[in-house]
This record gives structure tokens, sequence and C-alpha cells, in this order.
């Protein structure tokens, strides 16, 4: 039988109810850091407002990057606001007082778009706490970053880094290395 969206949202809304609800009930306490929302920018395409868009099933099957086209996105679904907003509340609701909430992504700190990648992360996470309720209390970064032999290279790297965690700083948001991986290149 098919579903209006408003079915198909509050379904969805009953379904990250529960994970939330269990993931929390299972850590009883202990987790005081948690990924929210894991690599929700899409590094690609334009909100409008000179940021990146946020992954979708849409760009997936496009072809424009090796996404899979069998991904589920909450967001497809549940609108680019309302999936975040809606697993803050779930999360604030059933984890502990003092849990951190993050936004986790990677290539936050690359020197091929100028640091774009966070910036859009930083003017999404804007929009998702503009309804006064959500608040996500840091950014994680995943960090794998590649050691150049050429210095110029090495320095433009090294330069982006820098720049990523000044962004994030002046978000005011915490920080939180949540991956790091080091390749060499001749």
């Amino acid at each position: 039988i098919p579903r209006t969206q408003e079915e198909r949202h509050d379904a969805l809304v009953e379904a990250m109810d529960k994970w939330i609800k269990g993931m929390m009930e299972a850590c009883d306490g202990k987790v005081k850091a948690w990924d929210l929302v894991n690599e929700a920018i899409a590094g690609e395409g334009n909100d409008g407002k000179g940021n990146y868009i946020l992954q979708s099933s849409k760009l997936s099957n496009s072809g424009s990057w090796d996404g899979g086209g069998d991904k589920f996105y909450w967001q497809d679904y549940m609108g680019d606001l309302d999936y975040v907003r809606q697993a803050c509340r779930l999360a604030r609701k059933y984890g502990p007082e003092d849990v951190k909430l993050f936004i986790n992504d990677y290539n936050l700190e690359s020197d091929w778009d100028d640091n774009k990648k966070v910036k859009s992360l930083v003017n999404w996470i804007k929009k998702w706490e503009a309804d006064g309720v959500t608040k996500i209390d840091g950014i994680g970064t995943q960090m794998h970053i590649s050691c150049y032999e050429d210095a110029n290279l090495m320095k433009s790297a090294k330069d982006h880094i820098t720049k990523m965690f000044e962004i994030i700083a002046a978000s005011g948001k915490l920080c939180r290395i949540s991956e790091m991986d080091m390749g060499y290149v001749r």
C-alpha cells in the first residue's frame, strides 16, 4: 500500500527512535561522545549559497561518485534539515545528559577545494541548529592525509590542515580527530 510522504516520514522517525533508544540503552550511559551523523556532505554540488550539498541517492545513482546506488539516505525521505534534527532530539532524549554529539566527515582538510567541505559542514550545522532546539556539540574529522615529497604540495597540505582547525575553532564547536591515517606520495 503506497504511503503518503507524512506516513513515510513518521515511520522513519519511529525507526530512528527505536534504533537510537536501543543504542543508548545498550551503552547504559557510558557513551559520552557520539557521531550523530557520519559523512553527510557530498563534496560536490551547490546549495545555492556556495556550499556543497548533502549526499543523496540521487547523487549516488548519477555515477558522479562511487557511493553505490543502493544506499539509504535519511534526508531523501525526511528532508535535509529534519533528519538531523530528529536524530539530535532523540539522542538528547535517550542519551546521558552530558553526551556530546558530533557530525563526522572526511576531506575536511582538503586543499584541492580550499577547505570548502569543512566550510560547507559548518554552514549545514548552522542550518540544522537554526530551529533554536537542535544543538550539535562538535565536528569530527577523519583526516585521511597525504605527506608529499614535493615541498610545495606538502606546504599546501599543511596549510589546509591548519586552516581546517581554524575554521572548526571559529565555529565554536568541539573538534575531534575521529580517524587518522597518512600516506606518502613521491
